[in-house]
């Protein structure tokens, strides 16, 4: 089997919804998920983070001013727009986030972003160039000039070629960090490896599927290490303090002592855990093999899920009778740094695959048997299956809105209403009348509202957009009207940060007039969609 390692912002399984069971069934709130005896109980509140509810989205649109063209092209917060002026081609560029002019070209010159030319152009978010009256600027994604020189070819020839992890121009290798070109003759970021790390806690880390980097902040090399070439199963993990933590398998030679079997091969289990601080590499002996590792390395939000007790996430295949049962699915456990196994997600309640927070004191527990619907204090509220929309205020079956303490608010049924999504943290409803289908916001207490024909109905992050001709109307969760276009709205950036999310885009009226428009809300609530079976 190939080696493999795990990489920051690699997508962990935990988030993926199983497959649910028909029927929805209540029990006893007086019910207790009763842990594993093997060791104390955890509660739902010990393992993930409690987040106040966040009481809708707060959606507001507003005018951007001060942004002239249309947009060519996007990367990072930064936009390069056209416009035609007396007639020739201006280009500027923008920062989306304030909407603040950076630079403009000269009429007739050409632009475009570095990222262009990159095998990896995440890493150069923001750096952009313009090219006019012979001259080629390189930009830093805050309009400060980096590099520029005479150049009297066409842009298709630009001079500019991949690097590791940044990019040559003129024959000199440069590198992007923070949205800012680097160059410096005897600076240690000449070195390759140190170029594509990766900065944690102070260090940088380059991994691959087979070797490993560590250095320090002037580029020194801590430590490094190859997988040696017999290696099967390979992982090269780092953990939440930063040490690493590398696991293999190899087959075991005739006469010589074996782990587990598979097939008819007899295999050992390598494991070392190489303490950074003291230099220091220390043997363990595991009885599982680690196939995901998720912590704030994988993951910079990880604290924003799971609480400090939470060091690192593993998904784990466990050995016994020295034999790996792959037919049955692997456990999740939670482990130290290093590496003891504090508690498994079968301590917060019994029979857990996965533990989701839906809302301030409410949960999801995946298990074999089912969905069940607990407190922070891993209490049953009740059994659900079969549902179709969840989130911070309802719970939503076929026929029926709950509230989260499983008590229906309100029956679809009586009057021909089918749930048709969610909208921020409230709810759209549709209804046929005279074989036009209707859409009905809903909100807790009152009667549904009418929105509009489901034709003239658009999606708009935590709002939603109605059509009339050729103009459009924006609305926040509520109904509440927040904008009115000339034309629909072409969203071009999104980004969110301390859990506002802001989203730029423009519109166009018949005349060609571009106004451009900044979308700001808080975070989403949380909410779950299935599919109806």
């Amino acid at each position: 089997m190939k080696p493999t390692h795990q990489k920051r912002r690699a997508t962990t399984a935990l988030l993926l919804l199983l497959t649910f069971l028909s029927g929805l069934s209540l029990v006893s709130c007086a019910d207790l998920l009763t842990p594993s005896s093997r060791r104390p109980h955890v509660t739902v509140d010990e393992f993930l983070v409690k987040t106040e509810n966040r009481d809708g989205a707060g959606q507001t649109i507003d005018v951007l001013p001060g942004i002239v063209g249309v947009p060519e092209e996007v990367s990072g917060d930064v936009v390069i727009t056209a416009s035609e002026e007396n007639g020739g081609i201006v280009r500027r560029a923008y920062s989306m986030t304030t909407g603040k002019l950076l630079v403009t070209a000269d009429p007739g010159g050409q632009g475009g972003f570095i990222s262009s030319f990159l095998e990896n152009p995440e890493e150069a978010e923001g750096v952009f160039y313009l090219l006019s009256n012979d001259i080629i600027r390189i930009y830093n994604a805050d309009g400060s000039e980096a590099i520029s020189s005479f150049w009297d070819d066409s842009p298709e020839q630009l001079p500019v070629t991949d690097a590791l992890n940044g990019f040559s121009f003129n024959g000199v290798e440069y590198y992007v960090k923070d949205g800012s070109v680097v160059f410096d003759g005897h600076n240690p970021l000449e070195n390759d490896y140190f170029a594509a790390s990766e900065e944690f806690n102070g260090r940088y880390y380059y991994l691959s599927e087979e070797m490993v980097f560590v250095f320090d902040e002037t580029g020194a090399l801590l430590y490094d290490y190859c997988l040696p070439s017999y290696a099967d199963d390979a992982h090269i993990f780092v953990l939440g303090n930063g040490n690493l933590f590398i696991q293999y398998t190899y087959g075991a030679l005739e006469g010589e002592e074996y782990d587990f079997v598979r097939g008819s091969e007899k295999f050992k289990i390598v494991s070392f855990l190489y303490n950074l601080d003291r230099n220091a590499k220390t043997e363990l002996t595991l009885s599982y093999l680690v196939t995901q590792l998720e912590n704030s390395f994988t993951n910079p939000d990880f604290y924003d899920k799971y609480t400090s007790r939470v060091a690192n996430l593993a998904l784990i295949s466990e050995v016994s009778d020295k034999r790996i049962d792959e037919n049955r699915s692997a456990r999740y456990i939670v482990l130290s740094d290093n590496l003891v196994e504090l508690f498994a997600l079968t301590d917060v309640a019994q029979g857990a695959r996965e533990i989701t927070r839906i809302s301030y004191d409410r949960n999801l527990v995946h298990t074999a048997a089912g969905t069940l619907l607990v407190d922070g204090n891993s209490l049953l509220v009740g059994q659900l299956n079969n549902y179709r929309w969840i989130s911070e205020k309802y719970i939503v079956t076929a026929g029926h809105i709950y509230n989260h303490d499983l008590e229906v608010i309100f029956d679809m049924t009586e009057d021909s209403y089918t749930f048709f999504s969610g909208v921020g943290d409230n709810l759209l409803l549709s209804k046929v009348i005279d074989e036009t289908a209707g859409l009905y916001l809903f909100r807790e207490g009152e009667e549904p509202r009418y929105v509009c024909d489901v034709s003239n109905y658009r999606e708009c992050y935590a709002g939603y957009a109605v059509q009339n001709g050729s103009a459009y109307r924006y609305y926040d969760e509520d109904g509440t009207l927040l904008a009115e276009t000339a034309g629909l709205i072409n969203w071009i950036y999104t980004d969110t940060e301390d859990g506002i999310t802001t989203a730029v885009g423009y519109a166009s009226d018949s005349k060609g007039r571009v106004t451009y428009y900044r979308l700001s809300y808080k975070e989403a609530p949380q909410h779950f969609y299935v599919e109806p079976r």
